[in-house]
């Protein structure tokens, strides 16, 4: 065993006034960790004590102006500046000799007003359950007098020399991963014969795919370094020699090995420690890959856009709530840090304060230490962070889903998918049996729908824009266009009137066999859009943007009442014209008739 005392620099000067450091008689413990010990104790192999002042019989402990980071280490880059003075007990040998040094250390206050704490640490191995097992007791020596005492057991697997039957897992894991990758060479090739290769870039789930490559790359080449570390470990293990020890090995190089062996064990441990930890993310990462797969799904699809959709709300609203969170969480070590563990510092304070948003707490001792401050913090905690935030963050995601059911409409469950895919599946086989009847045999294994929808958005002259969200997810050609009838002013079916769009026009058979399809895929597309079409016909109402058909109702009414303005103010025009030129003509036969007058008295 190792024992490991953690020690302090000593003298130190307290922070207190002067009057109480006086007063208070022995020195403070430093924060600063010791670099030398301060006297010398000898032990030899016979397990007597040696004079203090003495020649080394057999071999040391610890001595006077001995150095830290003389001492053998953990595999640590500061060690040096730990302050770590080691024991050693040879648990093999006769353990008389072990009491008698624990005693002897006991006598001598090896364990004085410096030491921070204590370490036991011993590498043990399983043979049986096939593992090595890294045991460490803690004894951590507080500021306030008490001893925290932690046991910690460490296990990792004993790596086997390597065995090619022992590995099939891993070799199928790296052929998937080499599958993926050429996939997305393959499909980086295509979109670069198609110049779209920033298309490519710019999808997210492309991006992912790439990362779960280069993780998983990484994750097989990290394996191999523990699979290396580990048989180092179990090669240095074989090496140690057992008890009683050879007549030419002196127990300080025994020591001296074993203490290679324990620190390569913490080392390794340390190195897969990193590992799993690579494994958790990749797991995630795996994790958004399968979530790539709601997007072929209609309302698992329309679920994601409403997460994804609401980030910058949620993002903007996680500020909010982390400001206030981290109120709560200094007031709560404010009030109860210094008489409560569980506030006792910030990160046991954040944890706490988790764990009561969560509804998991204990009032009792809040209000014990403080209670009226106890029940003011709880109350506006409630206030804030349950009642107020919690209930916006809800209603920012349902606002975000209602805002897209209302554009895209009723979703398509995954039940009726699957009795779809079962019924498609069906068509599948009885095509195929077709095609084997009709001699056609190399087609037996072709796709019946093979080209159709580069075909069918060729004839539609769809947009590059829809073209890319259609491949995008399944709801992604109804996005967009939902977009292109928002952008519309009278929408799609009134511009069709006016300019006839090629993927508004009716499809039939004829035509879908002329873009490349045999007569009874056509068929059968045919009446599965027309299942669809019936099946849908009663939501087309409520499809239809709210807003959008408020505005073009407005508008189609200004439209009338223009109209109708304009029929008046011609016929109103038209009306005057008439009378004006009734009032013209008599005006003239005035005149002719005062002419007449006039003559006439001219006469007389």
């Amino acid at each position: 065993l190792r024992v490991r005392q953690r020690r302090a620099q000593t003298p130190y000067d307290c922070l207190v006034p002067d009057s109480l450091q006086d007063y208070y008689i022995p020195a403070c413990r430093s924060p600063k960790p010791a670099d030398t010990w301060g006297q010398r104790i000898m032990y030899n192999a016979q397990g007597t004590v040696s004079d203090f002042f003495g020649q080394f019989n057999t071999s040391y402990i610890f001595e006077e102006g001995m150095s830290a980071a003389s001492y053998d280490r953990s595999v640590d880059a500061g060690a040096e500046d730990n302050g770590w003075f080691d024991v050693f007990f040879e648990v093999e040998n006769d353990e008389t000799l072990a009491f008698q040094l624990a005693a002897q250390l006991r006598r001598e206050h090896w364990l004085d007003r410096a030491a921070r704490g204590v370490d036991i640490q011993a590498l043990l191995l399983n043979p049986e359950a096939n593992f090595y097992c890294l045991l460490e007791v803690t004894f951590e020596f507080n500021y306030d007098g008490r001893v925290e005492k932690n046991v910690k057991v460490r296990v990792f697997p004993i790596t086997k020399t390597f065995a090619p039957m022992d590995y099939i897992p891993e070799c199928i894991w790296v052929g998937l991963l080499f599958v993926l990758f050429v996939q997305e060479m393959f499909q980086i090739g295509f979109m670069c014969y198609q110049r779209q290769l920033g298309s490519y870039v710019s999808d997210f789930w492309n991006v992912v795919d790439w990362v779960s490559i280069c993780l998983g790359g990484g994750i097989t080449l990290y394996w191999l370094t523990i699979v290396s570390h580990t048989v180092a470990l179990t090669n240095s293990v074989v090496q140690l020699p057992t008890a009683p020890l050879p007549a030419g090995l002196s127990i300080e190089e025994y020591r001296r090995d074993w203490v290679a062996v324990l620190d390569q064990g913490f080392g390794t441990y340390n190195v897969r420690a990193w590992y799993l930890f690579m494994l958790f993310v990749y797991a995630t990462v795996i994790t958004a890959r399968f979530l790539k797969g709601c997007v072929g799904q209609e309302k698992l699809c329309m679920i994601q856009f409403a997460v994804t959709g609401s980030f910058h709300f949620v993002f903007h609203f996680q500020i909010v709530f982390g400001v206030c969170f981290i109120n709560f969480v200094t007031g709560g070590h404010v009030l109860f840090g210094p008489q409560l563990e569980e506030w006792s510092t910030v990160a046991k304070a954040a944890s706490t304060t988790v764990q009561m948003l969560l509804g998991t707490f204990d009032f009792d001792r809040m209000y014990e230490t403080l209670p009226y401050s106890a029940m003011v913090w709880l109350f506006l905690f409630l206030l804030t962070m349950v009642f107020l935030l919690m209930n916006i963050l809800t209603a920012i995601l349902i606002d975000r889903f209602t805002t897209l059911r209302n554009i895209l409409g009723p979703t398509d469950s995954i039940w009726r998918d699957m009795k779809d895919g079962f019924r498609d599946f069906m068509w599948r086989c009885e095509w195929r049996v077709e095609q084997f009847r009709d001699g056609a045999y190399t087609d037996v294994f072709s796709n019946p729908y093979a080209d159709m929808i580069e075909g069918m958005a060729e004839k539609a002259k769809i947009s590059e824009d829809m073209d890319q969200m259609s491949q995008r997810s399944v709801l992604g050609f109804r996005l967009a266009r939902s977009q292109q009838d928002v952008r519309s002013l009278h929408g799609l079916a009134a511009d069709n009137d006016e300019k006839e769009d090629p993927g508004l026009t009716a499809v039939t058979s004829l035509e879908l066999r002329k873009i490349g399809c045999d007569p009874f895929t056509a068929e059968h597309l045919i009446e599965e859009c027309d299942e669809m079409t019936t099946r849908k016909a009663p939501y087309v109402d409520a499809m239809m943007n709210r807003k959008v058909e408020q505005v073009r109702s407005m508008i189609k009414l200004l439209r009338e009442h223009r109209e109708k303005l304009t029929n008046f103010c011609d016929s109103i025009e038209s009306g005057v014209q008439e009378e004006q030129s009734t009032m013209l003509q008599d005006f003239e036969n005035l005149e002719i008739s005062l002419h007449d007058t006039v003559a006439g008295l001219a006469g007389v």
